[in-house]
């Protein structure tokens, strides 16, 4: 299946915030091992915020 073994960057602005290796597709979602880079620090709470909510699954418009 197309997107299984690629590997995606993640960006905020031109800093590499990481990678995503994806590893599983089941469309339209698609799971990956994420693999930070040293802009990740600057972003770290945006993805923690983004667990909590997931984890909540109350509210998606948040």
């Amino acid at each position: 299946m197309a997107f299984l073994d690629e590997t995606w960057r993640v960006h905020s602005g031109e800093a590499a915030v990481g990678d995503i290796l994806i590893d599983d597709a089941d469309f339209p979602w698609l799971s990956g091992r994420f693999t930070a880079h040293p802009g990740y620090d600057a972003v770290r709470d945006l993805f923690a915020r983004e667990l909590v909510l997931i984890e909540r699954d109350d509210d998606w418009e948040e």
